[in-house]
């Protein structure tokens, strides 16, 4: 763990470490991303084990802050990240540098040249940074805060005499101050909000002093690596955005949802933590604990499918698909036909409607995806055995007879399948609807996920 780890404190901290990551992760779309919380920074971002960003999260009750030239949250951020890049902690360019804030970003301004938008310049903002590091007295900006907190002119003179740079502690400043405050009167008074602004003073001094340690060209790409995102949603928002991203559940449990996964999160992040942050936690755990707790709330799925007026079994377009090219291939008869694109179409239309709700998760369908083909296999290779036992010879090569016979007797098997993807829904469309779904997609080697004749698959990649 670096020295610049985030400090556990308060509400900064319950946002910075464990609402905004587990937020970041579930947003995040790279399929091997992991993170890691608490180790370089406050989140690390990282793709097959590659530090891909890192971001800075600062987070202020104060909805009127501001991320300006002199701010303590931008130095202290770009301080830190000038020393990892001075230790080669961090390969730049491959490396983004992020601080989102809860804080705006006041126009023209060095953070407004970083945003990620058609305004960023991060040569001109590299510019002003340098310029900006150049003083090693006690700032403007913080004797401004003194002299509008009434301290006595005399008191503001003797301040900006003294470079506190020199002393070590705050209390030999302070004891410097008291011996050459003669004239002036009290100031005991004045003490701890002088030493808090000369304290944050110093502090922008080291981040200066750590960014002008950089060659010119590693200061010029370390800011070029920057990107500030202003305004960032708040911890309220944050929680609604985790809502929002959760799937597979009606939007009334979608609270009870996340306020379960936050729980898991925060026993994994406390458990991270205790393992000095040296393991990463993978986005695929997150959606696993996640599609795990969503299918408490989702046991019993709705039957609201809305037959439409237009759907016609009957219609030529239907001919086109591989489901119904595999019922001809075994001679099905046509009013079987009908009945299975009917069956089709309302599964299909249901399990959308389900999926567009947040009904379902997509664990859920695989898992039952998975039961139907387990099934099938098992009479397939049944039916295989019987076959060529009664026939003395490999499947492959009966006739084409004896082949749409297996077809038949296999498809005849299947119709009598009752899985039932939700204890609830009873009708036969569900399981007989997802068989010919299976049977027009394509799975391994390009063959149908199911299929009747066994030489189909063959036979129809010739023909289309």
């Amino acid at each position: 763990m670096s020295d610049y780890s985030a400090a556990a404190s308060g509400i900064g901290y319950l946002h910075q470490q464990i609402i905004y990551s587990l937020f970041l992760i579930l947003d995040r779309h790279e399929p091997h991303v992991s993170i890691r919380i608490e180790g370089l920074d406050d989140i690390e971002v990282l793709e097959k084990s590659t530090l891909r960003e890192l971001l800075q999260v600062k987070h202020h009750l104060n909805l009127n802050s501001s991320l300006s030239n002199r701010s303590l949250d931008l130095w202290k951020t770009i301080g830190i990240w000038s020393d990892y890049a001075k230790k080669n902690w961090i390969a730049l360019p491959d490396t983004r540098l992020t601080l989102l804030t809860t804080s705006h970003v006041p126009e023209n301004s060095i953070a407004a040249l970083l945003r990620p938008d058609s305004g960023r310049n991060p040569q001109r903002a590299c510019q002003l940074l340098r310029e900006e590091a150049s003083s090693c007295k006690l700032t403007k900006s913080a004797l401004e805060k003194l002299i509008q907190k009434d301290i006595p002119a005399p008191l503001i003179q003797m301040l900006k005499r003294v470079e506190h740079v020199k002393y070590p502690s705050g209390k030999d400043l302070w004891e410097t101050l008291k011996q050459q405050s003669t004239g002036i009167g009290n100031i005991e008074k004045y003490q701890e909000l002088i030493l808090s602004h000369v304290k944050s003073s110093r502090e922008l001094q080291k981040a200066f002093d750590m960014f002008m340690n950089l060659s010119l060209e590693q200061q010029e790409c370390l800011v070029d690596s920057i990107h500030i995102l202003d305004s960032s949603p708040n911890i309220t928002e944050v929680i609604q955005k985790i809502e929002n991203a959760i799937h597979g559940v009606s939007l009334e449990y979608r609270q009870e949802v996340r306020q379960e996964l936050q729980g898991w999160w925060l026993d994994s992040v406390i458990e991270h933590l205790c393992n000095g942050s040296e393991e990463t936690i993978p986005k695929i755990i997150v959606e696993n604990q996640a599609a795990s707790i969503c299918q408490k709330y989702a046991v019993e799925l709705p039957e609201d499918f809305e037959p439409s007026e237009t759907f016609d079994p009957g219609s030529k377009e239907w001919e086109k698909e591989r489901f119904v090219r595999q019922l001809r291939a075994i001679d099905t008869k046509e009013p079987l036909r009908r009945m299975a694109i009917a069956y089709h179409h309302r599964a299909f239309e249901q399990r959308t409607k389900w999926w567009n709700n947040g009904r379902i998760t997509f664990e859920r369908i695989t898992k039952y995806e998975q039961e139907l083909t387990d099934f099938w296999k098992e009479r397939y290779y049944d039916l295989v055995d019987e076959t060529e036992n009664e026939y003395q010879s490999q499947l492959e090569d009966l006739d084409e007879d004896v082949l749409k016979k297996f077809g038949k007797a296999l498809y005849k098997q299947i119709r009598r399948c009752d899985k039932k993807i939700s204890p609830n829904i009873t009708a036969n469309y569900m399981t007989q609807g997802s068989y010919q779904m299976l049977a027009n997609e394509l799975g391994e080697k390009r063959k149908p996920r199911v299929y009747w004749h066994p030489k189909f698959p063959e036979q129809d990649n010739e023909t289309c």
